[in-house]
């Protein structure tokens, strides 16, 4: 089933730190020491840890969309906030 489609490709794929700052989606069941520490290690500008309800594989069923949204539109609006301004209109023209 895809469960175990899932598992084989997540299995197989060979994670390198990733030199920027991460956001990390975590289920109460994967949010444990271990797991920060992991991310922490692979994310070498930071990460920010946004936890929702369930299990890990829960994370990808149809009932958690709305829950996903609500942290997506966590980590969007700060992105939005942290943002530099853009330069007046003035200074991007020719």
């Amino acid at each position: 089933g895809f469960d175990d489609y899932y598992i084989a490709v997540a299995y197989s794929h060979q994670f390198k730190p990733y030199p920027g700052k991460i956001e990390a989606i975590v289920s109460d069941e994967e949010d444990t020491p271990e797991c920060r520490r992991y991310w922490k290690y692979m994310a070498r500008g930071g990460v920010t840890f946004h936890r929702v309800p369930g299990r890990h594989l829960d994370l990808i069923s149809r009932d958690m969309a709305p829950v996903l949204a609500r942290a997506l539109a966590t980590v969007l609006q700060r992105a939005h906030q942290e943002a530099p301004a853009p330069p007046p209109l003035a200074e991007q023209l020719p």
